[in-house]
Protein backbone atom coordinates (compact mmCIF):
# COMPACT_ATOMS: atom_id res chain seq x y z
CA UNK A 1 0.00 0.00 0.00
CA UNK A 2 1.35 3.46 -0.56
CA UNK A 3 0.34 4.98 2.69
CA UNK A 4 -2.10 4.31 5.52
CA UNK A 5 -5.20 5.65 4.09
CA UNK A 6 -5.02 2.54 1.86
CA UNK A 7 -4.86 0.09 4.40
CA UNK A 8 -7.97 -1.36 3.93
CA UNK A 9 -6.85 -2.53 0.50
CA UNK A 10 -4.32 -4.58 2.38
CA UNK A 11 -5.86 -6.26 5.28
CA UNK A 12 -9.78 -6.00 4.19
CA UNK A 13 -8.79 -7.74 0.57
CA UNK A 14 -6.44 -10.00 2.30
CA UNK A 15 -9.35 -11.07 4.57
CA UNK A 16 -11.75 -11.62 1.65
CA UNK A 17 -9.28 -13.21 -0.60
CA UNK A 18 -8.65 -16.01 2.84
CA UNK A 19 -12.47 -16.85 2.81
CA UNK A 20 -12.42 -17.13 -1.05
CA UNK A 21 -9.68 -19.54 -1.09
CA UNK A 22 -11.21 -21.89 1.67
CA UNK A 23 -14.38 -21.56 0.39
CA UNK A 24 -12.56 -22.94 -3.00
CA UNK A 25 -11.08 -25.76 -1.22
CA UNK A 26 -13.66 -26.56 1.68
CA UNK A 27 -17.01 -25.58 0.11
CA UNK A 28 -18.95 -27.98 2.45
CA UNK A 29 -17.41 -25.81 5.35
CA UNK A 30 -20.01 -23.24 4.71
CA UNK A 31 -17.22 -20.50 5.28
CA UNK A 32 -19.48 -17.43 3.97
CA UNK A 33 -21.96 -17.71 7.01
CA UNK A 34 -18.80 -17.40 9.34
CA UNK A 35 -17.72 -14.56 7.42
CA UNK A 36 -21.21 -12.17 7.73
CA UNK A 37 -20.65 -13.27 11.19
CA UNK A 38 -17.53 -11.48 11.51
CA UNK A 39 -19.09 -8.63 9.16
CA UNK A 40 -21.39 -7.86 11.95
CA UNK A 41 -18.54 -6.07 13.95
CA UNK A 42 -18.00 -3.72 10.84
CA UNK A 43 -21.97 -3.16 10.39
CA UNK A 44 -22.41 -2.71 14.32
CA UNK A 45 -19.45 -0.26 14.65
CA UNK A 46 -20.04 1.37 11.19
CA UNK A 47 -23.66 2.57 12.10
CA UNK A 48 -22.22 4.77 15.10
CA UNK A 49 -22.24 8.20 14.64
CA UNK A 50 -18.71 8.40 15.94
CA UNK A 51 -17.61 5.73 13.32
CA UNK A 52 -15.30 6.68 10.14
CA UNK A 53 -15.07 6.14 6.60
CA UNK A 54 -12.98 3.25 5.28
CA UNK A 55 -10.16 5.47 3.76
CA UNK A 56 -8.69 7.54 6.37
CA UNK A 57 -6.20 10.58 6.21
CA UNK A 58 -3.71 9.29 8.45
CA UNK A 59 -1.54 12.68 9.23
CA UNK A 60 -0.87 11.43 12.92
CA UNK A 61 0.91 8.14 14.40
CA UNK A 62 -2.41 7.98 16.79
CA UNK A 63 -4.37 8.08 13.65
CA UNK A 64 -2.50 5.15 12.42
CA UNK A 65 -3.77 2.85 15.68
CA UNK A 66 -7.31 3.82 15.20
CA UNK A 67 -7.85 3.01 11.64
CA UNK A 68 -6.77 -0.88 12.86
CA UNK A 69 -10.67 -1.69 13.72
CA UNK A 70 -13.68 -3.34 11.85
CA UNK A 71 -13.75 -0.80 9.49
CA UNK A 72 -11.00 -1.35 7.84
CA UNK A 73 -10.83 -5.53 8.11
CA UNK A 74 -14.15 -6.29 8.46
CA UNK A 75 -15.79 -3.21 6.23
CA UNK A 76 -13.40 -3.23 4.16
CA UNK A 77 -13.62 -7.17 2.81
CA UNK A 78 -17.34 -7.07 2.74
CA UNK A 79 -17.37 -3.96 -0.02
CA UNK A 80 -14.79 -6.49 -1.62
CA UNK A 81 -17.47 -9.05 -1.31
CA UNK A 82 -20.24 -6.69 -2.80
CA UNK A 83 -17.99 -5.80 -5.31
CA UNK A 84 -17.17 -9.42 -6.74
CA UNK A 85 -20.87 -10.28 -6.71
CA UNK A 86 -21.76 -7.21 -8.31
CA UNK A 87 -19.33 -7.62 -11.53
CA UNK A 88 -19.33 -11.80 -11.08
CA UNK A 89 -16.50 -14.34 -11.21
CA UNK A 90 -14.95 -13.94 -14.62
CA UNK A 91 -14.81 -9.99 -15.07
CA UNK A 92 -13.39 -10.05 -11.43
CA UNK A 93 -10.60 -12.49 -11.54
CA UNK A 94 -9.52 -10.85 -15.02
CA UNK A 95 -9.31 -7.21 -13.66
CA UNK A 96 -7.11 -8.48 -10.40
CA UNK A 97 -4.96 -10.26 -12.68
CA UNK A 98 -4.32 -7.52 -14.67
CA UNK A 99 -3.80 -4.75 -11.23
CA UNK A 100 -1.00 -7.46 -9.77
CA UNK A 101 0.49 -7.55 -13.29
CA UNK A 102 0.47 -3.71 -13.37
CA UNK A 103 1.43 -2.64 -9.61
CA UNK A 104 3.78 -5.83 -9.07
CA UNK A 105 6.68 -4.84 -6.66
CA UNK A 106 5.09 -1.44 -6.07
CA UNK A 107 2.87 0.43 -3.97
CA UNK A 108 -0.35 0.87 -5.00
CA UNK A 109 -3.77 2.21 -3.63
CA UNK A 110 -7.18 2.27 -3.80
CA UNK A 111 -7.60 4.54 -7.21
CA UNK A 112 -5.17 2.34 -8.84
CA UNK A 113 -7.38 -0.46 -8.40
CA UNK A 114 -10.51 1.03 -9.43
CA UNK A 115 -8.94 2.39 -12.59
CA UNK A 116 -7.84 -1.33 -13.73
CA UNK A 117 -11.74 -2.81 -13.06
CA UNK A 118 -12.79 0.03 -14.56
CA UNK A 119 -10.93 -0.54 -17.21
CA UNK A 120 -11.43 -4.46 -17.73
CA UNK A 121 -15.14 -4.10 -16.64
CA UNK A 122 -16.35 -0.84 -18.52
CA UNK A 123 -18.07 0.22 -15.49
CA UNK A 124 -17.20 3.29 -13.80
CA UNK A 125 -15.85 1.67 -10.26
CA UNK A 126 -15.05 5.01 -9.18
CA UNK A 127 -18.52 6.43 -9.07
CA UNK A 128 -19.58 2.75 -7.67
CA UNK A 129 -17.19 2.50 -4.71
CA UNK A 130 -16.36 6.13 -3.72
CA UNK A 131 -19.73 6.13 -1.63
CA UNK A 132 -18.81 2.75 0.41
CA UNK A 133 -14.98 3.78 0.80
CA UNK A 134 -14.83 7.78 1.01
CA UNK A 135 -17.80 8.38 3.71
CA UNK A 136 -18.44 6.93 6.70
CA UNK A 137 -21.77 4.58 7.42
CA UNK A 138 -24.01 2.49 5.26
CA UNK A 139 -27.91 2.56 4.07
CA UNK A 140 -30.96 0.30 5.42
CA UNK A 141 -33.08 0.06 2.35
CA UNK A 142 -36.95 0.05 2.55
CA UNK A 143 -38.78 -2.05 1.02
CA UNK A 144 -42.79 -2.52 -0.51
CA UNK A 145 -44.71 -4.30 -2.69
CA UNK A 146 -47.11 -2.59 -5.15
CA UNK A 147 -48.40 -4.33 -7.97
CA UNK A 148 -45.67 -6.24 -8.39
CA UNK A 149 -43.53 -3.53 -7.88
CA UNK A 150 -41.31 -3.59 -5.20
CA UNK A 151 -40.30 -0.19 -4.27
CA UNK A 152 -37.35 0.69 -2.82
CA UNK A 153 -35.89 3.61 -0.24
CA UNK A 154 -32.37 4.14 1.19
CA UNK A 155 -31.34 6.32 4.36
CA UNK A 156 -28.52 6.07 6.51
CA UNK A 157 -28.92 3.50 9.31
CA UNK A 158 -27.55 4.65 12.76
CA UNK A 159 -28.30 2.33 15.71
CA UNK A 160 -28.76 5.48 18.01
CA UNK A 161 -32.31 5.72 15.96
CA UNK A 162 -31.25 9.17 13.72
CA UNK A 163 -30.82 9.35 10.11
CA UNK A 164 -28.05 10.36 8.57
CA UNK A 165 -28.01 12.15 5.18
CA UNK A 166 -25.32 9.69 3.44
CA UNK A 167 -26.48 8.46 0.17
CA UNK A 168 -24.41 5.10 -2.18
CA UNK A 169 -25.13 3.61 -4.90
CA UNK A 170 -25.99 0.10 -3.68
CA UNK A 171 -26.31 -3.01 -5.72
CA UNK A 172 -29.49 -4.66 -4.81
CA UNK A 173 -29.64 -8.61 -5.15
CA UNK A 174 -32.84 -10.17 -5.03
CA UNK A 175 -34.19 -13.69 -4.85
CA UNK A 176 -37.74 -14.32 -5.62
CA UNK A 177 -39.67 -17.52 -4.54
CA UNK A 178 -36.41 -19.94 -5.41
CA UNK A 179 -32.79 -18.88 -5.47
CA UNK A 180 -33.31 -20.00 -9.53
CA UNK A 181 -35.14 -16.63 -9.62
CA UNK A 182 -33.27 -13.66 -9.46
CA UNK A 183 -32.52 -10.04 -10.06
CA UNK A 184 -30.44 -7.31 -9.57
CA UNK A 185 -30.36 -3.75 -10.46
CA UNK A 186 -28.09 -0.55 -9.18
CA UNK A 187 -29.87 1.90 -7.10
CA UNK A 188 -28.18 4.92 -8.01
CA UNK A 189 -30.11 7.37 -6.16
CA UNK A 190 -32.25 7.20 -2.69
CA UNK A 191 -35.59 5.91 -4.25
CA UNK A 192 -36.12 3.41 -6.56
CA UNK A 193 -38.15 0.54 -8.40
CA UNK A 194 -38.46 -2.65 -10.06
CA UNK A 195 -40.91 -4.60 -11.87
CA UNK A 196 -40.72 -8.39 -10.77
CA UNK A 197 -44.40 -9.21 -12.50
CA UNK A 198 -42.63 -11.69 -14.36
CA UNK A 199 -42.02 -13.85 -11.65
CA UNK A 200 -45.48 -14.42 -10.45
CA UNK A 201 -48.10 -16.79 -11.29
CA UNK A 202 -51.74 -16.78 -10.47
CA UNK A 203 -50.99 -18.52 -7.62
CA UNK A 204 -48.00 -16.62 -6.35
CA UNK A 205 -49.21 -13.89 -3.88
CA UNK A 206 -47.50 -15.49 -1.04
CA UNK A 207 -44.29 -15.59 -3.28
CA UNK A 208 -40.87 -14.73 -0.47
CA UNK A 209 -38.64 -11.75 -1.77
CA UNK A 210 -35.33 -11.68 -0.02
CA UNK A 211 -33.49 -8.42 -0.91
CA UNK A 212 -29.70 -8.72 -0.31
CA UNK A 213 -29.47 -12.56 -1.86
CA UNK A 214 -27.12 -14.23 -0.27
CA UNK A 215 -25.88 -11.42 2.39
CA UNK A 216 -23.95 -10.38 -0.64
CA UNK A 217 -23.72 -6.36 -0.23
CA UNK A 218 -22.74 -4.25 3.26
CA UNK A 219 -26.50 -2.89 3.66
CA UNK A 220 -29.44 -3.72 5.97
CA UNK A 221 -33.00 -4.29 4.65
CA UNK A 222 -36.13 -3.62 6.66
CA UNK A 223 -39.15 -5.23 5.04
CA UNK A 224 -43.08 -4.06 5.09
CA UNK A 225 -45.34 -5.91 7.24
CA UNK A 226 -46.87 -8.67 4.18
CA UNK A 227 -43.13 -9.07 2.70
CA UNK A 228 -41.78 -9.87 6.25
CA UNK A 229 -44.40 -12.38 7.29
CA UNK A 230 -43.36 -14.17 3.65
CA UNK A 231 -39.88 -14.27 4.87
CA UNK A 232 -40.95 -15.77 8.43
CA UNK A 233 -42.50 -18.23 6.38
CA UNK A 234 -39.70 -18.93 4.18
CA UNK A 235 -37.44 -19.53 7.38
CA UNK A 236 -40.08 -22.44 8.69
CA UNK A 237 -39.89 -24.16 5.36
CA UNK A 238 -36.12 -24.25 5.71
CA UNK A 239 -36.69 -22.51 2.07
CA UNK A 240 -33.51 -20.01 2.69
CA UNK A 241 -29.75 -20.52 2.01
CA UNK A 242 -27.72 -20.17 5.79
CA UNK A 243 -26.32 -17.12 4.43
CA UNK A 244 -29.74 -15.15 4.29
CA UNK A 245 -31.33 -16.78 7.33
CA UNK A 246 -28.29 -15.47 9.19
CA UNK A 247 -28.65 -11.50 7.49
CA UNK A 248 -32.42 -11.60 7.94
CA UNK A 249 -31.71 -12.07 11.59
CA UNK A 250 -29.03 -9.82 11.88
CA UNK A 251 -30.97 -7.09 10.72
CA UNK A 252 -33.74 -7.80 12.75
CA UNK A 253 -31.69 -7.54 16.16
CA UNK A 254 -29.91 -4.26 14.36
CA UNK A 255 -33.19 -2.62 13.44
CA UNK A 256 -34.50 -3.34 17.06
CA UNK A 257 -31.74 -2.25 18.51
CA UNK A 258 -32.22 1.15 17.06
CA UNK A 259 -36.21 1.33 18.10
CA UNK A 260 -37.02 1.53 14.25
CA UNK A 261 -38.88 -2.47 15.07
CA UNK A 262 -40.37 -3.56 18.45
CA UNK A 263 -38.67 -6.33 20.15
CA UNK A 264 -41.68 -8.53 19.41
CA UNK A 265 -41.10 -8.32 15.78
CA UNK A 266 -37.51 -9.68 16.53
CA UNK A 267 -38.89 -12.58 19.24
CA UNK A 268 -41.99 -13.37 15.89
CA UNK A 269 -38.56 -13.52 14.02
CA UNK A 270 -36.67 -16.26 16.13
CA UNK A 271 -39.91 -18.24 16.80
CA UNK A 272 -39.31 -18.95 13.10
CA UNK A 273 -36.06 -20.35 13.93
CA UNK A 274 -37.35 -23.05 15.80
CA UNK A 275 -37.20 -26.15 13.45
CA UNK A 276 -34.01 -24.89 12.20
CA UNK A 277 -31.91 -26.83 14.90
CA UNK A 278 -33.58 -29.84 14.14
CA UNK A 279 -30.40 -31.53 13.34
CA UNK A 280 -28.12 -29.55 14.59
CA UNK A 281 -28.93 -29.23 18.27
CA UNK A 282 -32.09 -30.86 19.30
CA UNK A 283 -31.03 -34.61 19.26
CA UNK A 284 -27.88 -33.31 21.21
CA UNK A 285 -29.68 -30.38 23.49
CA UNK A 286 -32.58 -33.25 24.58
CA UNK A 287 -30.44 -36.00 25.13
CA UNK A 288 -30.46 -36.81 28.58
CA UNK A 289 -26.63 -36.73 28.43
CA UNK A 290 -26.06 -32.92 27.62
CA UNK A 291 -22.22 -32.85 27.67
CA UNK A 292 -21.61 -36.43 25.25
CA UNK A 293 -18.41 -36.44 23.30
CA UNK A 294 -18.28 -35.91 19.80
CA UNK A 295 -20.25 -38.04 17.49
CA UNK A 296 -18.11 -40.21 14.79
CA UNK A 297 -18.53 -38.42 11.57
CA UNK A 298 -19.74 -35.30 13.07
CA UNK A 299 -18.99 -31.56 11.04
CA UNK A 300 -17.26 -28.92 12.34
CA UNK A 301 -20.30 -26.66 12.12
CA UNK A 302 -22.13 -29.13 14.42
CA UNK A 303 -19.01 -28.99 16.97
CA UNK A 304 -18.97 -25.27 17.30
CA UNK A 305 -22.66 -25.16 16.85
CA UNK A 306 -22.82 -27.50 20.10
CA UNK A 307 -19.77 -25.61 22.17
CA UNK A 308 -22.24 -21.99 22.03
CA UNK A 309 -25.44 -23.63 22.93
CA UNK A 310 -23.96 -25.18 26.22
CA UNK A 311 -21.99 -22.14 26.79
CA UNK A 312 -25.75 -20.02 26.64
CA UNK A 313 -27.10 -22.99 28.76
CA UNK A 314 -24.15 -22.70 31.47
CA UNK A 315 -24.41 -19.06 31.66
CA UNK A 316 -28.42 -18.80 31.55
CA UNK A 317 -28.48 -21.20 34.43
CA UNK A 318 -29.84 -24.22 32.51
CA UNK A 319 -29.54 -26.35 35.54
CA UNK A 320 -28.82 -30.08 34.12
CA UNK A 321 -26.10 -28.46 31.82
CA UNK A 322 -24.68 -26.32 34.69
CA UNK A 323 -24.75 -30.12 37.07
CA UNK A 324 -23.54 -32.58 34.49
CA UNK A 325 -20.76 -29.87 33.09
CA UNK A 326 -19.21 -29.51 37.06
CA UNK A 327 -19.45 -33.30 37.39
CA UNK A 328 -17.22 -33.63 34.42
CA UNK A 329 -14.87 -30.71 35.25
CA UNK A 330 -14.52 -32.68 38.57
CA UNK A 331 -13.42 -35.88 36.39
CA UNK A 332 -10.86 -33.14 34.35
CA UNK A 333 -8.88 -32.31 37.23
CA UNK A 334 -7.83 -35.72 37.73
CA UNK A 335 -7.53 -36.56 34.21
CA UNK A 336 -6.96 -33.52 31.60
CA UNK A 337 -7.60 -36.18 28.65
CA UNK A 338 -10.83 -37.60 29.91
CA UNK A 339 -13.07 -38.19 26.92
CA UNK A 340 -15.99 -37.16 29.57
CA UNK A 341 -15.60 -33.49 28.60
CA UNK A 342 -14.38 -32.85 25.11
CA UNK A 343 -12.53 -29.28 23.89
CA UNK A 344 -15.95 -27.93 22.52
CA UNK A 345 -17.88 -27.58 25.55
CA UNK A 346 -14.69 -27.33 28.21
CA UNK A 347 -15.78 -23.51 27.88
CA UNK A 348 -19.45 -24.10 29.46
CA UNK A 349 -17.82 -26.55 32.24
CA UNK A 350 -15.60 -23.36 33.14
CA UNK A 351 -18.49 -21.00 33.00
CA UNK A 352 -20.66 -23.28 34.85
CA UNK A 353 -17.90 -23.80 37.68
CA UNK A 354 -17.72 -20.15 38.22
CA UNK A 355 -21.69 -19.36 37.74
CA UNK A 356 -21.44 -21.60 40.71
CA UNK A 357 -18.43 -19.57 42.93
CA UNK A 358 -18.87 -17.08 45.39
CA UNK A 359 -17.39 -15.74 48.45
CA UNK A 360 -18.86 -18.30 50.74
CA UNK A 361 -18.23 -20.98 47.90
CA UNK A 362 -14.53 -20.63 46.35
CA UNK A 363 -14.00 -24.02 45.51
CA UNK A 364 -14.74 -24.20 42.16
CA UNK A 365 -12.69 -20.88 41.43
CA UNK A 366 -9.72 -21.68 43.12
CA UNK A 367 -9.94 -25.64 41.51
CA UNK A 368 -10.21 -23.37 37.85
CA UNK A 369 -7.40 -21.18 38.80
CA UNK A 370 -5.49 -23.84 39.85
CA UNK A 371 -5.85 -25.46 36.64
CA UNK A 372 -5.36 -22.92 34.35
CA UNK A 373 -1.51 -22.49 35.91
CA UNK A 374 -1.07 -26.42 35.62
CA UNK A 375 -2.22 -26.67 31.89
CA UNK A 376 0.45 -25.93 28.94
CA UNK A 377 -2.02 -25.71 25.79
CA UNK A 378 -2.57 -21.58 25.31
CA UNK A 379 -6.20 -22.75 23.72
CA UNK A 380 -6.63 -24.11 27.18
CA UNK A 381 -5.53 -21.26 29.47
CA UNK A 382 -7.48 -18.72 27.10
CA UNK A 383 -10.95 -20.71 27.77
CA UNK A 384 -10.36 -20.69 30.87
CA UNK A 385 -9.95 -16.66 31.48
CA UNK A 386 -12.52 -16.15 29.40
CA UNK A 387 -14.58 -17.53 31.88
CA UNK A 388 -13.32 -16.32 35.12
CA UNK A 389 -15.45 -13.48 35.43
CA UNK A 390 -18.98 -15.62 34.98
CA UNK A 391 -19.24 -15.53 38.78
CA UNK A 392 -22.45 -13.30 39.93
CA UNK A 393 -20.68 -12.54 42.93
CA UNK A 394 -19.11 -8.68 42.39
CA UNK A 395 -16.55 -9.43 45.10
CA UNK A 396 -15.12 -12.40 42.82
CA UNK A 397 -15.13 -10.82 39.53
CA UNK A 398 -13.48 -7.69 40.88
CA UNK A 399 -10.64 -10.25 41.94
CA UNK A 400 -10.90 -11.96 38.94
CA UNK A 401 -9.91 -8.25 37.60
CA UNK A 402 -7.32 -8.08 39.58
CA UNK A 403 -5.89 -11.33 38.09
CA UNK A 404 -6.49 -10.52 34.58
CA UNK A 405 -4.57 -6.94 35.15
CA UNK A 406 -1.46 -9.13 37.20
CA UNK A 407 1.82 -10.15 35.65
CA UNK A 408 0.94 -13.65 35.33
CA UNK A 409 -1.29 -13.02 32.25
CA UNK A 410 0.99 -12.37 29.11
CA UNK A 411 0.16 -9.33 27.25
CA UNK A 412 0.03 -11.41 23.91
CA UNK A 413 -3.08 -13.19 24.68
CA UNK A 414 -4.63 -10.34 26.48
CA UNK A 415 -6.54 -8.95 23.30
CA UNK A 416 -8.32 -12.56 22.98
CA UNK A 417 -9.16 -13.03 26.63
CA UNK A 418 -10.51 -9.26 27.41
CA UNK A 419 -13.86 -9.71 25.45
CA UNK A 420 -15.58 -12.54 27.18
CA UNK A 421 -13.33 -11.82 30.54
CA UNK A 422 -14.93 -8.73 31.23
CA UNK A 423 -18.83 -9.74 30.07
CA UNK A 424 -20.27 -8.69 33.84
CA UNK A 425 -18.96 -5.44 34.06
CA UNK A 426 -22.07 -3.74 33.56
CA UNK A 427 -22.26 -4.18 38.06
CA UNK A 428 -18.95 -2.23 38.55
CA UNK A 429 -19.18 0.78 40.06
CA UNK A 430 -17.25 4.17 38.54
CA UNK A 431 -14.65 3.65 41.77
CA UNK A 432 -13.72 0.14 40.42
CA UNK A 433 -14.03 1.45 36.60
CA UNK A 434 -11.08 4.16 37.38
CA UNK A 435 -9.09 1.91 39.32
CA UNK A 436 -9.29 -0.80 36.05
CA UNK A 437 -9.02 2.20 33.65
CA UNK A 438 -5.61 3.59 35.75
CA UNK A 439 -4.26 -0.10 36.01
CA UNK A 440 -5.14 -0.21 32.10
CA UNK A 441 -3.20 2.81 31.30
CA UNK A 442 -0.43 1.77 33.15
CA UNK A 443 -0.09 -2.29 31.60
CA UNK A 444 -1.39 -1.38 28.40
CA UNK A 445 0.44 2.16 27.85
CA UNK A 446 -1.30 3.86 24.59
CA UNK A 447 -0.98 1.13 21.93
CA UNK A 448 -3.24 -1.44 20.61
CA UNK A 449 -4.14 -3.30 24.00
CA UNK A 450 -5.01 -0.02 25.50
CA UNK A 451 -7.77 0.30 22.31
CA UNK A 452 -9.30 -3.13 23.20
CA UNK A 453 -9.28 -2.77 26.99
CA UNK A 454 -11.12 0.72 27.00
CA UNK A 455 -13.20 -0.77 24.42
CA UNK A 456 -14.26 -3.92 26.23
CA UNK A 457 -14.86 -2.53 29.57
CA UNK A 458 -16.65 0.68 28.57
CA UNK A 459 -19.33 -1.19 26.26
CA UNK A 460 -21.27 -3.72 28.20
CA UNK A 461 -22.35 -0.79 30.42
CA UNK A 462 -26.14 -0.07 29.53
CA UNK A 463 -27.44 3.06 31.42
CA UNK A 464 -27.15 6.95 30.56
CA UNK A 465 -26.15 7.25 34.04
CA UNK A 466 -22.60 4.89 33.19
CA UNK A 467 -22.28 6.89 30.44
CA UNK A 468 -22.26 10.02 32.15
CA UNK A 469 -19.69 8.32 35.10
CA UNK A 470 -17.17 6.78 32.00
CA UNK A 471 -17.36 10.52 30.56
CA UNK A 472 -16.04 12.21 33.93
CA UNK A 473 -13.68 9.58 34.38
CA UNK A 474 -12.07 10.06 31.43
CA UNK A 475 -12.48 13.81 30.95
CA UNK A 476 -9.99 13.84 34.21
CA UNK A 477 -7.80 11.64 32.28
CA UNK A 478 -7.44 12.82 28.58
CA UNK A 479 -5.42 10.04 26.14
CA UNK A 480 -5.63 11.27 23.01
CA UNK A 481 -4.98 7.85 21.91
CA UNK A 482 -8.15 6.30 23.21
CA UNK A 483 -10.33 9.31 21.76
CA UNK A 484 -11.75 7.86 19.22
CA UNK A 485 -12.54 4.41 20.84
CA UNK A 486 -13.78 6.05 23.81
CA UNK A 487 -16.62 7.87 21.95
CA UNK A 488 -17.91 5.26 19.99
CA UNK A 489 -18.24 3.13 23.13
CA UNK A 490 -19.80 5.88 25.29
CA UNK A 491 -22.16 5.86 22.36
CA UNK A 492 -22.95 2.14 22.45
CA UNK A 493 -23.63 2.95 25.95
CA UNK A 494 -26.66 5.21 25.29
CA UNK A 495 -27.80 3.38 22.37
CA UNK A 496 -28.76 0.29 24.75
CA UNK A 497 -29.82 2.47 27.05
CA UNK A 498 -32.30 3.64 24.76
CA UNK A 499 -33.38 0.64 23.58
CA UNK A 500 -34.34 -1.11 27.00
CA UNK A 501 -36.25 2.04 28.24
CA UNK A 502 -38.25 0.99 24.49
CA UNK A 503 -38.60 -2.47 25.61
CA UNK A 504 -40.27 -1.29 28.81
CA UNK A 505 -42.61 0.60 26.53
CA UNK A 506 -43.95 -2.60 25.25
CA UNK A 507 -46.38 -3.63 27.28
CA UNK A 508 -47.64 -6.91 25.06
CA UNK A 509 -44.25 -8.17 25.36
CA UNK A 510 -45.19 -10.60 28.30
CA UNK A 511 -48.32 -11.79 26.32
CA UNK A 512 -46.10 -12.65 23.10
CA UNK A 513 -43.68 -14.32 25.29
CA UNK A 514 -46.68 -16.43 27.02
CA UNK A 515 -48.12 -16.94 23.50
CA UNK A 516 -44.98 -18.52 22.01
CA UNK A 517 -43.92 -21.03 25.09
CA UNK A 518 -47.38 -22.17 24.82
CA UNK A 519 -48.10 -22.68 21.15
CA UNK A 520 -43.94 -24.38 21.04
CA UNK A 521 -44.45 -26.66 24.24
Amino acid sequence: MEWWTHLWLNEGFATWVSYMATDNLFPEWNIWTNFLRETTGGLSLDALEQSHPVEVEVHHVHGVEQVFDDIGYRKGSAVIRMLHGYLGDDIFQKSLSSYIKKYSWKNAKTEDLWRVISEESGVNINSLMDSWTKQKGYPVIYVKSKDHILEFEQSQFLSSGLHGDGEWTVPITLALGSYDKRKNFLMESKFGTVDISEFFLSSDETLWIKVNAEQSGFYRVMYEDRLAAQLRKAVENNCLLATDKFGILDDMFALCEACEQPLSSLLLLMNAYRNEMDNMVLLKLLDERPSKTRLPGESHLDVMLRGEVFIAFATFGHDKTRRETMQRFQVLLNDKNTPLLSADVRKAAYISVMRNSSTTNRNGFESLLKFYREVDAMQEKERILQSLASSPDLDIVLEVLDFLLSDEIPLFIQQSIVSDGLNFLAMITVTEFMRIGTESKKKYGSGMLLHYFVREIVTPLSSNEKAEEVEAFFGSHVNPAVDKILKQSIERIRIKARWIQSIKQEQSLPDLVNNTINNTS
